[in-house]
């Protein structure tokens, strides 16, 4: 990587041990305005920011975090991911964001919390000589479900698939082959969340939001979140 600018640094930015990573640059922008009593102070000369992507970092109901988009695809993830853990000392990861519904029976307004991830990819294969099954942080799983029954929301906890192909011709096929096998649904990032936290000995919670329904008419349930948007998260 030699002479990279995003790893030439004169000072590191303040970066909180917790994160929230959606996808999309724009959408942490939404985050940070979704909430009234959410303080949040833009973080300068931050490594991952010399690409320009957005991250803030500030206080949400007491609690020190950092937002910040992490790019579409599992490559864009996993560097954002490997240089805040050991640039800036992250420790605990929660991605957000959206995924195509691969049971029928999920609506738009269910979250989908991902315990394992399963991947069509190769990338885990340059480190390890096995098909490695990455999962979420158990504590970290536990508690979103217990806050997600106070708060009486829908929350489908179980295993997702990380594409990496969006527009695949017989993707109706592999869906329904996938519902039987028991795969929630479909996105093209958390595997990267996953894997790097375990290379890591980091925490790592996924959850999402369905927006497209893999059905033979293709049916989108919801229209994709605006950029800028913190209504994704219901």
């Amino acid at each position: 990587m030699g002479d990279h600018p995003s790893l030439r640094l004169a000072e590191k930015p303040q970066i909180s041990h917790r994160r929230k990573k959606p996808s999309i640059p724009r959408r942490t922008s939404g985050f940070r305005n979704s909430g009234s009593k959410t303080t949040v102070e833009r973080s300068s000369s931050s490594s991952p920011l010399c690409r320009g992507m957005y991250g803030y970092t500030g206080t949400y109901k007491g609690e020190r975090i950092t937002v910040m988009a992490s790019g579409m695809g599992t490559p864009s993830l996993m560097i954002y991911m490997t240089e805040l853990c050991r640039d800036h000392g992250a420790r605990e990861f929660v991605c957000i964001g959206t995924c195509e519904a691969v049971w029928e029976s999920l609506t738009v307004n269910d979250l989908v919390m991902s315990t394992a991830t399963s991947t069509t990819s190769g990338i885990n294969l340059y480190d390890l000589p096995c098909t490695f099954a990455p999962a979420a942080d158990f504590d970290l799983c536990r508690k979103a479900w217990e806050q997600a029954k106070k708060a009486g929301l829908e929350l489908h906890a179980g295993s997702t698939l990380c594409n990496d192909h969006f527009y695949v011709e017989n993707k109706h096929a592999y869906s329904r082959k996938r519902e039987k096998w028991g795969i929630l649904a479909s996105d093209q990032e958390r595997v990267g969340l996953c894997s790097v936290a375990a290379r890591e000995g980091v925490k790592a919670l996924i959850l999402l939001r369905p927006w497209w329904q893999i059905s033979t008419t293709r049916r989108r349930m919801s229209s994709p979140p605006k950029s800028g948007s913190g209504d994704w998260t219901g």
